[in-house]
């Protein structure tokens, strides 16, 4: 499978292809945003540092001051992680279609 792995941001970091809206930006949610017209406004996690801080407390115990359930951070994680794969499904049909 590895072998069959594609790092988008190498066509939009290399701007080989790049939008005005992306603000010279490669990452996912500039990409996204620029091609598809959507963003991760509405979630309760919306970057990549925060979903890694959470799967973090899934995985070794939430601090004694948090008032979310397991279970609550659980689903806010896969909000998180469907939007991300929503993304780069999107930008794939967006590249074939410029292409």
């Amino acid at each position: 499978i590895v072998e069959r792995l594609v790092d988008l941001s190498s066509v939009f970091a290399g701007c080989h292809y790049c939008r005005p809206e992306q603000r010279g930006s490669a990452s996912l949610k500039a990409v996204y945003s620029a091609v598809a017209g959507r963003d991760y406004d509405g979630l309760f996690i919306s970057d990549g540092r925060e979903a890694n801080v959470y799967y973090y407390f899934l995985r070794h115990g939430f601090p004694a001051n948090y008032d979310a359930s397991p279970s609550s951070m659980l689903e806010e994680l896969k909000a998180y992680c469907s939007q991300d794969t929503e993304a780069m499904v999107r930008i794939i049909e967006h590249l074939y279609e410029v292409v």
